[in-house]
This record gives structure tokens, C-alpha cells and sequence, in this order.
């Protein structure tokens, strides 16, 4: 599904209408990756193929650049946290939240996160340990519905007074709920060895994407409708909405600029660094994944990184794709302008 073309469309005949926020939003994702953001030109250093790499927008809920700054996000934070048993905690406030978020989605964020994060402090002084975790918040359920609830990655052990790391593999689900107020639905699940399966599924919602649109929507335009694909806990849930109905949630869950969705605290917080490379030396590490970060493209013929010829502002790539051939109009991004 082409999400801008189809977002214009609506705009068009005024069957949906942005904030002046949204409408900010909505003017950066249409210059992403085009030639207006300027670029650099890849080179394969193998074949010499060259490619043309207009730079991303960056946007929070942009679909073009939105994916890769989500597989960064995971594969940085593989790289924080340690390679031991996790738990992943969700915690779903009381319906009363999706209409507070709905009118103050800022406010709303920050106060969720700051609550579970009280309530987690004072669990991990219950237990005696030094923990680490982080906070996610998401604001949808299945089919996008507004369902705000946050997301929490805490180690199965910390480190004691001894300063030695200790396994702690249970979740005191009832004293933890206790620890909030209101009728608060709290859910955990035991991941052994490392907790990059959390950070799988978690990096899909990060970064203000709520959903992969290449790969997760299919649009039937005979129809009107689009089709959503979740898959939750290893099963596909199926959602078919109205397009203008999917147009709508999908604006409405992109964060506000600025606010701070994914936090880190206890060990996994800057405070903790030296305690943190200490016990790392405790735990036997499972296996790096090779890093993502600094690759902007791989050659599909020699199946190696690029590297970066030059770079150019608007003005300068314009006049140098003149030079090759394109007097009329440039080549689309990713776009091979100089075979092998």
C-alpha cells in the first residue's frame, strides 16, 4: 500500500483533515528520500555499480525510513543490554486512559511511564537486587484500536550487595499489581538466554511506526479496505478496515515530536555503566548479531556494503545527475545509474 499516496488522495477530497502537527508531519514524509533532502551516491567496491541515496526525513511514523531506524534501534540495543534471561512485562492501565491519551497524548506518555516506573522501583527494592530495564510505550492493540499500555524488559537476576550477579527468574505478579492504582492488568512472560526475541517484537512498534505497511497491509481498492496482518505470539490476527478508518489510526499513533517513548533505568541507565561492563564479565555472552549500523546499502550483485563516492545538497545533485543523463527528472532513490 502506497500510505502517502493514498493519505493525499484523502486529503484531496477532504475526507480526512490533520492537525497542524500532523499536517508537519505529513510534509516531511513526502520529501523522504526524494532528491529535495539531498544524498551521496554509493559505489559497489567490487563491481563498481553505483547507486543514488537521497537522505531519510526521519520522521517519527515515516514508512519510507521509519524500518531501518526501527532494525537500528534493535540492533543497538542487543548491544546494551545483557545477553541473560529477560521478562517481558506489559502493563494495561484502566480503559479510562485511551480518551486521556486522546486528548492529551504528551502528558499522557510521560505520566504512563513515569507511573510503571515507580511501581518498578519499588518492586526491585522489595526484591534487594540492583536490576536493569526499560519502558516501551505503545498506544495500539490489534487492527491499531487505541489500546496505550507499556512495555517493560527487565533482567531475571541483578547484581547484589557482593557486587556478584544473582538469577531471579520469577515475576511477583500480584505485589507488583498492587503497586498501581486502579484496576491495572498486568501480564509477564519468562525469555531465556537473551532478550532479542523481545527486542524482535518490540522493535516493530519503536520509532513511531505502528505498523509495517510493506508487509503487514494489504489494500483492496475495489473494495475501499484494507487488510491487517498482527502477528501476535506467533499467531496472524486479521483486521479489515475501511481505508479512511486505517488513514486515521495510523496518524493518530504516531508520536508527538519530542517525547520520549523508549527509556532505560537501573543498570541499563547511564548511572550504572561501570556496574553494568562489570557484570557483563559475569555472564557468558550468547553471541553478538553483526551490526547494521553505518551500512546505507548492499549491492544485489556482489552482495557487500557500498561505500560512499560522493555527497551532494539539492543544487549540487541536480546539476551532476544533469551530466549523466537525467536532464528532466531525477532517479527514484536506491535507483542504479551505473551498471557493473
Amino acid at each position: 500500500m502506497d500510505l502517502l499516496q493514498a493519505m493525499q488522495d484523502a486529503l484531496a477530497s477532504n475526507q480526512i483533515h490533520l492537525s497542524w502537527q500532523q499536517t508537519k508531519v505529513y510534509s516531511n514524509m513526502v520529501t523522504c528520500h526524494t532528491l529535495e533532502r539531498g544524498g551521496r551516491i554509493l559505489e559497489c567496491p567490487e563491481c563498481g555499480a553505483k547507486m543514488v541515496s537521497y537522505n531519510p526525513c526521519n520522521q517519527r511514523g515515516c514508512p519510507s525510513c521509519g524500518k531501518k531506524n526501527q532494525l537500528l534501534w534493535q540492533d543497538q540495543t542487543q548491544k546494551r543490554l545483557l545477553q541473560t534471561s529477560h521478562h517481558h512485562i506489559v502493563f494495561s492501565p484502566p480503559e479510562e486512559w485511551i480518551t486521556k491519551w486522546f486528548e492529551e497524548p504528551a502528558d499522557s506518555i510521560n505520566e504512563l511511564l513515569s507511573i510503571v516506573n515507580k511501581a518498578m522501583k519499588e518492586y526491585i527494592e522489595h526484591i534487594g537486587l540492583t536490576m536493569g530495564y526499560v519502558l516501551v510505550f505503545q498506544s495500539h492493540g490489534k487492527g491499531l484500536c487505541y489500546k496505550p499500555h507499556v512495555h517493560c524488559i527487565l533482567t531475571a537476576g541483578g547484581i547484589s550487595e557482593t557486587k556478584t550477579w544473582k538469577t531471579y527468574n520469577t515475576v511477583m505478579i500480584n505485589y507488583l499489581g498492587s503497586l498501581l492504582e486502579g484496576p491495572w492488568k498486568v501480564h509477564t512472560e519468562l525469555h531465556k538466554d537473551t532478550p532479542n526475541r523481545i527486542l524482535s517484537y518490540l522493535g516493530k512498534v519503536v520509532h513511531g511506526l505502528p505498523i509495517d505497511i510493506e508487509h503487514d497491509v494489504q489494500e483492496d481498492r475495489e473494495k475501499k479496505t484494507v487488510t491487517i496482518v498482527d502477528d501476535h505470539c506467533g499467531e496472524n490476527r486479521i483486521t479489515t478496515l475501511p481505508v479512511l478508518v486505517f488513514l486515521e489510526r495510523y496518524w493518530n499513533h504516531i508520536p508527538p515530536s519530542h517525547v520520549v517513548t523508549i527509556r532505560y533505568y537501573g543498570l541499563y541507565s547511564n548511572r550504572y555503566a561501570d556496574e553494568l561492563k562489570e557484570v557483563r564479565g559475569q555472564i557468558q555472552p550468547a553471541g553478538r548479531p553483526e551490526s547494521i549500523e553505518g551500512i546505507l546499502a548492499i549491492c544485489k550483485k556482489c552482495d557487500i556494503p557500498m561505500d560512499i563516492c560522493f555527497e551532494f545538497n539539492e543544487i549540487e545533485g541536480r546539476a551532476y545527475l544533469k551530466t549523466i543523463g537525467y536532464m528532466h527528472s531525477p532517479p527514484k532513490h536506491g535507483e542504479i545509474i551505473h551498471a557493473a
